[in-house]
C-alpha cells in the first residue's frame, strides 16, 4: 500500500467549518459536549482531532487495491468552494438580504447536501439498506431454485444451520460512498426550490453546532419524513452567529432572507441542532441551556433506521481506522 501516511486524518466535518466555532481568540480549539455523558468534556478539542477517521474515504477499485487519496482531494475542493462562499454570505449578513448567483447557490446547495450525507449516520443507513437488499436477494434467489445444487457438505449445513448461517453475508462498508455523492445531488436540487433564510443571533447568544451540522425536521412531525421530503426544514448553522434555514415554499425568493433572532427563537435552533447531533455538540463558548436540555431530551439522531435483518449480513468497517 503506497503513501500510507499521506492524508490520512480524513474529516467528515471540515476543519474550515469548525473554525468558525473556535473560542475567541482560539484558532483551533472549541468547546464540546457530550450527548453520552451528558457534560461538556473538561479540555477544549481541536478541530483535528474531531469528526474525522483515518481514511475515512477509502475505496476498492475493480482490482480490489485500495485508493486512499483520490476522493479526499475532490472532497477538498467541495470544501474550498463552499467555504469561499460562505465567507461571501458572512460579509453580506448587515445587508437587507444576501444575493448569490444561480452558479454559488448551486455550489453551496451541494455543498451543505453533502454535509448531510457525508457523516457515518447517513453512510450507515446506505450499508445497512444494502445488506438487507444483499439477505433478501439471497433468500429469494435460493427459494426460487436460481443457483446450481450446492454441494452436499454445504446443502447439510444449510439444513441444519438455516442459510444465512451457513452462507454469512458480508457488506463493504465503502458501498456507501457512491450513494453518499449521488444523494446529495439529489437533495441539493430538493434545496435550490425551497426558501433559505438567514437567522442572525441576538446579542447576548450564540449558536451551536454538532458532529452532524446539517440536520432537519418537520413542523408536522409526520414519520417517514427524510431531508429531500417537500415538507423537510432543514437547519444548517454557519457561525455562533448565523444560522441558514432552507423551508418549503410555494414561491421561493432567489434572494436569502435576514430575519433578527430573538433569544427564544434560537434557543429552539440550538435545540433542533442538538437533537440532530449524533455524539458531540460544539460551540464557541459553554452554554448553560445544554446541559439541563440534554437532562430532559436525550435528542433522537437526525438519521436512523430500523433493520430487521441486521444480523443477518456484516458490515466489513473501515480496517483502518483506529
Amino acid at each position: 500500500m503506497n503513501n500510507r501516511q499521506k492524508k490520512r486524518n480524513q474529516h467528515y466535518v471540515p476543519q474550515s467549518y469548525l473554525r468558525r466555532f473556535t473560542i475567541k481568540g482560539e484558532q483551533s480549539l472549541l468547546w464540546s459536549f457530550d450527548k453520552e455523558s451528558k457534560k461538556y468534556l473538561r479540555h477544549p478539542s481541536s478541530v483535528k482531532k474531531v469528526c474525522c477517521e483515518d481514511y475515512y474515504y477509502y475505496q476498492l477499485d475493480d482490482a480490489g487495491e485500495v485508493n486512499h487519496i483520490d476522493l479526499e482531494d475532490s472532497i477538498s475542493e467541495v470544501e474550498k468552494i463552499g467555504n469561499d462562499i460562505i465567507n461571501k454570505i458572512l460579509n453580506m449578513r448587515a445587508m437587507p438580504y444576501v444575493y448569490l448567483s444561480i452558479e454559488d447557490k448551486s455550489y453551496l446547495a451541494y455543498y451543505i447536501a453533502f454535509m448531510q450525507t457525508r457523516g457515518p449516520a447517513f453512510r450507515n443507513i446506505v450499508n445497512d439498506v444494502w445488506g438487507d437488499i444483499a439477505v433478501r436477494t439471497l433468500k429469494s434467489s435460493f427459494d426460487a431454485k436460481i443457483f446450481p445444487e450446492p454441494p452436499e457438505v454445504l446443502q447439510r449445513m444449510i439444513d441444519e444451520k438455516g442459510l444465512l448461517e451457513a452462507v454469512r453475508l458480508s457488506i463493504h462498508s465503502s458501498v456507501s460512498l457512491e450513494y453518499m455523492i449521488e444523494f446529495a445531488r439529489q437533495l441539493a436540487q430538493v434545496f435550490l426550490n425551497k426558501q433559505w433564510t438567514l437567522h442572525i443571533s441576538s446579542n447576548d447568544f450564540e449558536f451551536v453546532s454538532s458532529d452532524n451540522p446539517v440536520s432537519f425536521f418537520s413542523k408536522s412531525n409526520a414519520s417517514g419524513i427524510g431531508p429531500g421530503h417537500p415538507s423537510a426544514i432543514t437547519i444548517f448553522p454557519i457561525s455562533p452567529r448565523v444560522c441558514l434555514s432552507i423551508e418549503p415554499a410555494q414561491r421561493p425568493d432567489l434572494e436569502i432572507n435576514i430575519e433578527r433572532c430573538e433569544a427564544f427563537v434560537q434557543l429552539k435552533i440550538n435545540q433542533l441542532i442538538f437533537d440532530g447531533a449524533n455524539e458531540l455538540i460544539f460551540s464557541s463558548s459553554k452554554q448553560d441551556w445544554v446541559e439541563s436540555y440534554c437532562k430532559e431530551n436525550q435528542g433522537s439522531k437526525a438519521l436512523s433506521i430500523n433493520s430487521g435483518l441486521k444480523k443477518e449480513f456484516e458490515i466489513i468497517k473501515n480496517p483502518f481506522k483506529k
